[in-house]
């Protein structure tokens, strides 16, 4: 499988996401360039790495996961992480609870729940995100990875 090479001048999906596009980009460019003046419809974005990796003039987004579409709508806002966004269990834990606590008070759409989403995102295991009806299962992976600003290379 062709990996695509990063590069700090070239944007990088915001999330990790199990089941990334990213290895299909070099593949997709080809067919996508002359169509370039065209709306780029993705039914199932994911972690962005497409749209990202084709950079669309026009795109239209979507995706079964909710939690997912808020982060995004916060990110065309100008989302800023405003908690501590250190790799640590605790941490972890407790925004995840804060997190599964907004889902239920009926607030999962909020800036505060797009900004757990995320912290959760960049530090759960693989990037899985799993939920049941009311509650996140994501799995905490503690290390020593930076966990980057939400928005510090999508504004």
């Amino acid at each position: 499988m062709p990996t695509v090479p990063t590069h700090p001048d070239v944007l990088q999906p915001p999330l990790k996401w199990a089941g990334g596009k990213r290895w299909q980009v070099p593949h997709l460019r080809p067919l996508w360039e002359p169509h370039a003046h065209r709306r780029l419809v993705e039914p199932f974005c994911g972690g962005l790495a497409v749209t990202v990796g084709l950079q669309p003039e026009r795109a239209l987004l979507n995706d079964a996961n909710p939690h997912l579409i808020s982060f995004y709508r916060w990110i065309k806002k100008g989302l800023r992480a405003s908690l501590r966004m250190e790799n640590r269990e605790d941490l972890f834990y407790k925004y995840r609870a804060r997190f599964n606590e907004l889902t239920r008070a009926g607030k999962a759409s909020s800036q505060e729940a797009a900004v757990l989403f995320y912290y959760l995102n960049r530090t759960g295991y693989n990037g899985l995100c799993r939920f049941n009806r009311t509650i996140s299962r994501i799995r905490p992976l503690v290390n020593a990875m930076p966990v980057p600003d939400p928005a510090e290379r999508y504004l």
